[in-house]
């Protein structure tokens, strides 16, 4: 009966963010007497409900985004292991971070780049412009096209806010499950806190087609700043496995969508959008600051 409750709520009002916090707490309200709950109870669930989701429907403001941002940011490098110690590399991937930055449609952002000590294939983007990717990321590429390819990736996350717009429906649904909580004690197995939240998104990742707009949109960053347009679906033919279902970790968990399905719709984009577009691969420069000192490490 609980989690009846709680489910008719959502279904109700259907997609969560799109709803008025007036809908919200009347469909809270209007679930809650349907399942056969107290209508003063209901009634005062559903105006703690509406109340709470009037907040987290306003936009969050840019120094609230950084300030989240380097929140994840610190969280993610003692999860793992931290920066790498090179610093010639830490300089060099920022430089091509930057320069993909400016291309982006939130270019006056203070983007930091970083290299993470991990050897799982990954990047990861947070709130406010804070961009990382794993040293066994960049064990697989081969030149600076590709590095821009997967940096325009993760910088088209900040660019849409994609991040931000998952943890505000996150804290909408926990701000349901809390006020439920408050008023009934059953409900205590639905509460749950942002710092819970913030660790199912990373388990979790992104929505699958916030991930291939990223595709689509980083790889027209990345031409934009100058680079070849194929660098990330390069990049994404050397990490591809015969059977994606069996893929562990990072970008080839399932945290994205199938190697192979990435490949395929970035095919079209490179098809059509992009065709013709002649950009730079920048394989000796990449091979002096990152290749080569990695091989020494």
């Amino acid at each position: 009966m609980r989690k009846l409750i709680f489910a008719g709520t959502l279904l109700i009002c259907a997609g969560v963010v799109a709803c008025t916090s007036s809908q919200l707490a009347t469909a809270t309200e209007t679930g809650m007497i349907l399942a056969g709950k107290d209508p003063d109870k209901a009634r005062r669930v559903g105006a703690s409900v509406g109340q709470f989701a009037g907040g987290m429907s306003k936009e969050i403001s840019l120094d609230d985004e950084v300030a989240l941002g380097r929140g994840i940011s610190l969280k993610l490098l003692e999860m793992k292991g931290g920066l790498h110690a090179d610093n010639e590399l830490q300089r060099y991937v920022n430089m091509v971070g930057h320069a993909v930055a400016e291309r982006s449609d939130r270019p006056n952002l203070k983007y930091i780049f970083g290299v993470v000590n991990d050897e799982e294939v990954n990047a990861w983007a947070a709130p406010g412009g804070y961009v990382f990717i794993t040293v066994g990321t960049l064990r697989e590429l081969e030149s600076e096209a590709e590095l821009a390819g997967v940096l325009a990736h993760e910088v088209a996350h900040v660019q849409e806010g994609h991040m931000v717009r998952v943890l505000k429906k996150m804290q909408v649904q926990t701000g349901i499950s809390d006020a439920l909580k408050a008023t009934d004690s059953d409900y205590e197995e639905y509460g749950q806190s942002l710092e819970s939240g913030l660790r199912v998104l990373v388990e979790n990742g992104l929505p699958w087609e916030m991930e291939y707009e990223a595709d689509t949109l980083g790889s027209e960053i990345a031409t934009l700043t100058g680079y070849k347009a194929e660098g990330l679906r390069d990049f994404l033919g050397k990490i591809e496995t015969p059977d994606d279902d069996d893929a562990e970790g990072g970008w080839l968990s399932h945290t994205h969508p199938p190697v192979s399905k990435r490949i395929e719709s970035l095919g079209y984009h490179l098809d059509g959008k992009l065709a013709g577009f002649d950009g730079a691969s920048q394989e000796e420069r990449f091979a002096k600051y990152v290749t080569n000192r990695l091989a020494k490490k």
